[in-house]
């Protein structure tokens, strides 16, 4: 079972934040611990984030979004959030649309450095 932890800091600026923390599992190419962080302005943030990030990790579906172009994040998006939740008609669209549209004209941007103008762009 995965686990997290929460801890309180203060921000150089001098704010407090929480810092969530999980083990989400080894890295198959590196052999190393994947232990992703991320901060919060809230603990009450922190721990709905900490609830979320650790069912995504015990579900199978967490994925580091910092590393993921928009192709890679689309498969994924279509197979761990729309296969299971719709017709196989509506996913047959989807899919479709990112094949022919979506995955040739902006599938290699990483997904941190979308922005409005690939979208519009794209289209």
């Amino acid at each position: 079972m995965a686990q997290g932890s929460i801890a309180k800091y203060v921000a150089k600026n001098g704010t407090v934040r929480y810092r969530v923390r999980i083990d989400a599992g080894i890295d198959p190419i590196t052999g190393r611990r994947k232990r992703p962080l991320r901060s919060f302005k809230t603990r009450r943030e922190a721990e709905a984030a900490m609830a979320r990030w650790l069912d995504e990790v015990e579900r199978g579906t967490a994925v580091d979004h910092r590393k993921m172009s928009v192709g890679e994040y689309l498969a994924h998006w279509l197979e761990a959030d729309v296969r299971p939740n719709v017709r196989p008609s509506t996913y047959s669209g989807y899919e479709r649309l990112i094949r022919v549209q979506l995955t040739p004209r902006i599938g290699a941007v990483p997904l941190q450095r979308l922005n409005a103008l690939h979208i519009n762009l794209a289209f």
